[in-house]
C-alpha cells in the first residue's frame, strides 16, 4: 500500500487505517501485559540479578 505521494482525499481514507493500526496495537500490547506479567518477570529478574 502507497503512502508517500497521496492525494488529500486518499489520506483522509488511510487516517482511519492508522487509528485502527493504534487500536489493535493497545489491545495486544493490553493482553502481554495481563497475560504475559508472569512469565516475563521471570525473565527479567535473573538479569536483574546482575551488579
Amino acid at each position: 500500500m502507497k503512502l508517500w505521494g497521496l492525494e488529500k482525499g486518499q489520506i483522509y481514507k488511510v487516517i482511519p487505517l492508522f487509528s485502527q493500526i493504534g487500536r489493535l496495537f493497545d489491545l495486544h500490547m493490553q493482553l502481554l501485559s495481563h497475560n504475559g506479567v508472569t512469565s516475563f518477570n521471570k525473565n527479567i529478574q535473573p538479569i536483574n540479578k546482575f551488579p
